[in-house]
């Protein structure tokens, strides 16, 4: 979240839309016409700003969340768009309430084929045995696939990226906080600069260690 909300930022400044935070940590300035909220800081501010003609939703399937809710109750008047590209819920909650429109964009096959998106190769392990792993909501109990995920099972992910993406910057999705720590000390293991991040890394420590991956000391980045 921390960078999403650098991202957008520098995004408004290369058309120079000036812009403030709703953010902890950030300025506040409630005049600015343009504010990048965090939807936690701004549930808690609702009252200390003016009422928005329009509200722009990222990953709006969050929409029909308690916190999400009370923004859009708030500011019932405003015009309110949703952006996302996982429009689903696993509880089955719609969107109705919040939007009348979907606009379908481009498909992922066609943003590739178009450069907009990089190709990909996949490469998978062929004997992770799921049988037994609980499932809640329709997705799987991170618990359960913790327990799974054995040495040989990084093992074989350390050796495959080895054969086909060494020394490639890489950025790692673990399922849980353990899982990529374990990742990460396998990489470094093996002579690879890796960090992990999570929700409780510090500020200065995911800054130095985004910067880092930037400019080429670290070449993994490993996050949940």
């Amino acid at each position: 979240r921390e960078e999403l909300l650098k991202q957008s930022s520098q995004a408004f400044k290369k058309i120079n839309l000036d812009h403030g935070f709703v953010a902890a940590g950030y300025p506040f300035d409630p005049k600015m016409k343009v504010q990048i909220c965090s939807i936690m800081t701004l549930v808690n501010r609702l009252n200390k700003l003016p009422a928005p003609d329009l509200i722009v939703y990222d990953e709006c399937q969050y929409c029909a969340a308690g916190t999400w809710n009370k923004i859009y109750e708030k500011y019932s008047d405003a015009f309110h768009l949703g952006l996302s590209a996982t429009p689903y819920r696993l509880d089955r909650k719609g969107f109705k309430k919040y939007f009348q429109h979907m606009v379908e964009g481009p498909s992922t096959k066609w943003l590739i084929e178009n450069k907009y998106l990089s190709d990909y190769k996949l490469y998978a392990p062929t004997d992770f045995n799921t049988d037994g792993i609980k499932t809640s909501m329709g997705d799987y109990d991170l618990k359960d696939v913790e327990s799974k995920i054995t040495p040989k099972i990084v093992g074989d992910y350390y050796s495959v990226w080895s054969k086909h993406a060494m020394s490639k910057k890489t950025i790692v999705f673990a399922p849980t906080v353990n899982t990529s720590k374990y990742i990460v000390e396998t990489f470094m293991r093996n002579g690879i600069e890796a960090r992990h991040l999570d929700a409780e890394t510090p500020k200065h420590e995911r800054d130095a260690a985004i910067k880092e991956y930037a400019n080429g000391k670290i070449t993994v980045l490993s996050n949940v």
